[in-house]
């Protein structure tokens, strides 16, 4: 039998609340990946912009794999060959859909950068590997060695060989050196910012359910309970009840800040709201009542408040600068791919490609209208 509860959980996105394990490289990984969306298109005919393209990726060492010889197999299984012919259809199906939207965007930034004249060099391209290792690094507290063997994990993960991954460093190198004059960082951001690093943080915990009446039936027996017995009262409950992702670890998000502008504001406010545990707050002024949150309702009970910490040291507060920039210039190279991709059509020829192709707008609008 279905655990349909379990089912319902591992399909949504823990996104509503912050990282209890802040995924550096993955986060750095996605931006310069710049994913593309579906009704994206491709241009036409290779023009001489993407020889130029070409030609740059190949100086890189991680582009440098032999191609192998066009007259061999693409491999020999118990003394039988593959041709090259039999995989293809296979691939197109299994990675077809993917790969075109990478190609997508490779021609239209190659057009954009052609009709800006901005071009992309050899450094731009070292410069973006090493702002992706030291980004992740710093992010996740890695050694550079131990971010680079984090990047390899994930290309194999990924499926980020010598040339996908050569081909995204282009992408995020010339979609940054686009939206480079699109970044503004105000004092305002900055304060914020700062107060996000460094300010008071809020351990919390949350169970969310499908209905309000689950959530006070949730709640309702806990209101008489205090201390460590309502936390592990609590935390039994979302294990076995919610529905969140968090309910894996009895619904605890970590540590919240209440500037964090990624954390939804009902949950913020509510948050303000309560007293906490470690305050004499009980199981009436620790946990709140049930709030609409996207996907349900949820529960909220604040263990402790964590104080702000001392003043931060100057190459601290460069950091968090370096950061919001960084992510605020993530953001714009996002917006530009979202645009080129929404300014143009596909047309997809070969049947099989185009099979992935439709199954997958397909899919999205099935997920669009749930």
């Amino acid at each position: 039998m279905v655990n349909t509860q379990s089912a319902r959980r591992s399909s949504r996105s823990s996104s509503r609340w912050p990282s209890k394990q802040t995924p550096g490289l993955l986060a750095a990984l996605a931006a310069a990946t710049a994913s593309v969306c579906s009704g994206c298109a491709g241009g036409g005919s290779p023009g001489p912009e993407r020889s130029e393209r070409e030609k740059t990726l190949e100086r890189l060492p991680q582009a440098r794999g032999a191609t192998g010889d066009p007259t061999l197999p693409a491999a020999v299984i118990a003394g039988t060959t593959v041709d090259r012919k039999e995989l293809a259809p296979l691939l197109a199906e299994a990675a077809g859909r993917t790969v075109l939207e990478e190609v997508a965007l490779d021609r239209l930034l190659m057009r954009e950068l052609r009709d800006r004249g901005v071009t992309i060099s050899n450094a731009d391209l070292d410069r973006e590997r090493e702002t992706l290792t030291r980004t992740a690094a710093r992010a996740a507290s890695l050694t550079p060695q131990e971010a680079d063997e984090a990047l390899l994990r994930i290309q194999r993960a990924r499926g980020l060989g010598p040339k996908r991954l050569a081909a995204l460093l282009w992408r995020s190198a010339a979609l940054r050196a686009l939206t480079r004059d699109d970044v503004l960082v105000s004092e305002l951001d900055r304060t914020r910012a700062i107060e996000v690093a460094f300010g008071a943080r809020h351990v919390a915990r949350v169970a969310v359910f499908s209905t309000p009446s689950e959530a006070s039936s949730f709640a309702t027996p806990l209101r008489s309970l205090s201390g460590a017995g309502l936390v592990v009262a609590f935390a039994e409950g979302a294990r076995t009840r919610s529905i969140d992702p968090s309910a894996d670890s009895g619904g605890l998000i970590g540590e919240v800040s209440l500037s964090d502008a990624s954390v939804p504001e009902v949950v913020r406010t509510t948050l303000r709201g309560l007293k906490a545990l470690d305050a004499g707050g009980d199981g009436s002024t620790a946990m709140s009542t049930s709030v609409a949150v996207d996907g349900g309702y949820a529960v909220l009970l604040l263990e402790s408040v964590r104080p702000a910490r001392a003043t931060p040291s100057p190459s601290e507060l460069a950091a968090v600068e370096e950061d919001l920039r960084v992510g605020q210039q993530r953001l714009a190279m996002q917006r530009l791919a979202d645009q080129l991709l929404a300014s143009a059509e596909v047309t997809v020829f070969d049947e099989d490609l185009r099979w992935a192709w439709l199954s997958a707008n397909r899919s999205q609008r099935s997920s669009g209208e749930r």
